[in-house]
């Protein structure tokens, strides 16, 4: 009989991390490009730039990455640490 292998959970929110805590004043029913330019509002306070658009439109929209991988990510970015 073989054990189970039990991976450690990731750094970055899995999946079904739109479940977790949300960012508050953000509307998690957006979608796509529309969620990310509220996410760059809600958390930077900025507009979101292009590549920055582009990027994370892509990613959300190609099921690469979810909603709340983005406001994470930009929680821990150093312009976020900076406001």
């Amino acid at each position: 009989v073989e054990e189970a292998v039990v991976e450690e959970a990731p750094e970055t929110p899995s999946e079904d991390a739109e479940g977790d805590e949300k960012f508050a004043g953000l509307d998690y029913d957006l979608e796509g490009k529309e969620f990310v330019l509220a996410a760059y509002m809600a958390v930077l306070k900025r507009e979101a730039d292009a590549g920055g658009l582009a990027h994370y439109t892509q990613a959300i929209n190609a099921g690469h990455i979810d909603k709340q991988y983005l406001v994470d990510d930009l929680l821990k970015s150093a312009e976020y640490k900076a406001l």
